[in-house]
Formats: C-alpha cells, sequence, structure tokens
C-alpha cells in the first residue's frame, strides 16, 4: 500500500487518480489508488492482489492457499520453474540457463530475448498468468495504469513487452507503467501518506 501510494503521488504513476500497483518480487503485493484515495479495505488487508486465485486447485502458495498469482508470477516462482524446467530437460536438449551461474529474472527474460525455448518458455508461463491477473484487476478496478514494481521489474521493457503479447489482444490498451522509485517506493509512501493524513 505505501508503495503504491509512493508511486501515485511521487513515481510513474504521477497525474492519474486511479491506479493499481504490484510489486513482482520473492512474493507479489499490490496496492490500489481509487480517485486519489489508497484503498484500505474494512480492516486495511484490502488489495493483496497476489492472492487472487488464477487457477482453480493450482500450486500451493506461501500463503497456504492454492492457484494465487503469487505462486505463478512472482520472482520467486519465475526462478522456481526456471529450475524445474532444467531440471527436467531432455537428454540432447541445450539451453543458455543450464549451469548459470547466478539464475535471476534479468537472466531469464535476456536469455528468452536472445531466442533460448526454455527461457521462452518460462517468461511466457509467467506472463501468460500475470497478464490473467492484470485482465481481472482492470475489471475490478477500472484503473487508469498499471504500475509495476519490484525486482522483476528491473527487466524494464523486456518484461513490458512480454506481458502485451501475453495479453488477449481485446486488453491490450491497458497502461503498463514501470515503476520508478525503485527500493524507496515504500519508505517514500509512508513518509507522504503520513504527511498528507495531518
Amino acid at each position: 500500500n505505501a508503495a503504491a501510494y509512493g508511486e501515485y503521488r511521487a513515481g510513474a504513476a504521477g497525474g492519474y487518480r486511479h491506479v493499481v500497483c504490484l510489486t513482482l518480487g520473492t512474493g507479489i503485493g499490490g496496492g490500489v489508488i481509487a480517485d486519489g484515495q489508497l484503498l484500505r479495505g474494512a480492516t486495511g488487508g484490502a488489495a493483496e492482489l497476489g492472492h487472487v486465485a488464477v487457477e482453480l486447485d493450482g500450486e500451493l502458495c506461501p500463503c497456504g492457499r492454492t492457484g494465487c498469482l503469487e505462486a505463478y508470477s512472482s520472482g520467486s516462482a519465475l526462478l522456481r520453474y526456471a529450475r524445474n524446467r532444467l531440471e527436467s530437460l531432455p537428454a540432447g536438449a541445450v539451453s543458455e540457463l543450464a549451469g548459470h551461474p547466478s539464475l535471476t529474472g534479468p537472466v531469464i527474460f535476456a536469455a528468452a530475448a536472445r531466442g533460448d525455448g526454455l527461457a521462452q518458455d518460462v517468461v511466457e508461463r509467467f506472463c501468460r498468468y500475470l497478464a490473467k491477473g492484470l485482465v481481472s484487476f482492470q475489471f475490478a478496478f477500472d484503473p487508469e495504469c498499471f504500475v509495476l514494481g519490484g525486482g522483476v521489474s528491473s527487466v524494464g521493457e523486456l518484461l513490458l513487452e512480454a506481458i502485451r503479447r501475453a495479453l488477449p489482444e481485446q486488453d491490450r490498451h491497458i497502461r503498463l507503467l514501470l515503476a520508478s522509485l525503485g527500493n524507496d517506493a515504500g519508505l517514500i509512501g509512508a513518509a507522504l501518506l503520513a504527511r498528507d493524513s495531518l
């Protein structure tokens, strides 16, 4: 919530009043700005968007439920799926990710952009589920834009291009922005929330 408010007041979403922010890192954090106000919910627990179900009886999420977006489109999920695919790589198959000393989101996306088939499959799966979530959030909140932050967003335009390819054609008008405040988004947002509440 604080990161979303920071991006809305001082970051990538400046000038917009209806914003959905997702942080794609170890998990998936969410925050929603509705008509310039942070959506908090009845108990302050609104916008846990990483725990919206995208697959019936799907993979186990760290929250204990199954099929959550976080289980498919967090940074942790991206790396887990890549490692699983590498472990089951058929004999004779080749991937530049095999034996890579530092498997990260940027490494996987860069390999996919260079045409590595395994990396492309990993990225396609990651973005297919993320696109599924974005379309649902578009219908639920009708935002002017989505702001994507967190570690995976360091991939930059490669991430946005891959998501756009995964979106259904009728939903490719969705505006996707990269967060601009980095790891300070939550700190900046918390400070601005405190100031604006006085």
